[in-house]
């Protein structure tokens, strides 16, 4: 079994009025809310099982997921008090007993299928417990940036920093395996961070795959117009 965690519980601040009503999880691209984009992506993937955690506007998630035609293989998980991508991966740890698990952010519009991703998961190195989704970013300082050897294996990470060595950034787009998950239970009770508190120890074990499609991370109103205007011209 494939199973997927969706994270949804961000404030979305950065949207300004746009999440004044409704959680980012449910800002549509193309008259698709991000929630639906994901879970119709990983679904055709062969996700089974999905936990989608809520916060910020809960009512409108539980809403969304009570008429969603996939609602039994979903599970929502409210959190009183923002956990963070790190402490809401380490409170559902028990969720993630398979050995293909995706991890992704729902405020990211991504045009890849991703099975060029799956098979490059399926198809990794033994030592590589991640699979990441990368992307070229036009704003490389506002990014996590990965370096990489030749066999796509992360040998540097730098996060948001203000001279990137590169404009290959991490599209927090994850494919893992249970070893990925024992390191999070290793991990800090009061860990928050995926990016900045997991990621970058794992020099040498990430196995990296970059997408040439559209990629774009919603979270501001810019960035959320540029990705509708693309969907737009695919019409």
């Amino acid at each position: 079994m494939v199973k997927a965690i969706i994270l949804s519980a961000g404030l979305g601040t950065r949207l300004g009025p746009i999440t004044k009503d409704k959680p980012k999880c449910l800002v549509e691209v193309d008259n698709v809310t991000m929630l639906d984009h994901w879970l119709s992506k990983l679904s055709a993937l062969g996700v089974e099982q999905f936990l989608i955690n809520t916060h910020y506007c809960r009512e409108a998630v539980k809403e969304f997921w009570k008429c969603h035609p996939l609602k039994d293989r979903i599970h929502l998980v409210e959190e009183k008090q923002l956990l963070g991508t790190g402490g809401t991966v380490k409170r559902n740890l028990d969720f993630f007993d398979t050995d293909a698990n995706f991890i992704v952010h729902a405020d990211n519009y991504c045009q890849d299928d991703l099975i060029g991703m799956w098979d490059q998961f399926e198809n990794r190195p033994s030592e590589s417990c991640l699979t990441m989704l990368t992307f070229n970013s036009e704003n490389p300082s506002e990014c996590g940036i990965v370096r990489t050897d030749k066999d796509n294996i992360m040998t540097e990470f730098h996060e948001k920093v203000s001279n990137p060595p590169g404009n290959t950034a991490n599209g927090a787009v994850y494919l893992c395996d249970k070893r990925f998950f024992e390191i999070i239970d290793e991990l800090d009770a009061n860990i928050f961070d995926l990016t900045e508190e997991v990621i970058p120890k794992l020099i040498g074990r990430v196995n990296c795959y970059k997408t040439t499609a559209f990629f774009a991370d919603i979270g501001t109103p810019q960035s959320l117009l540029n990705a509708n205007k693309f969907a737009c011209s695919l019409n």
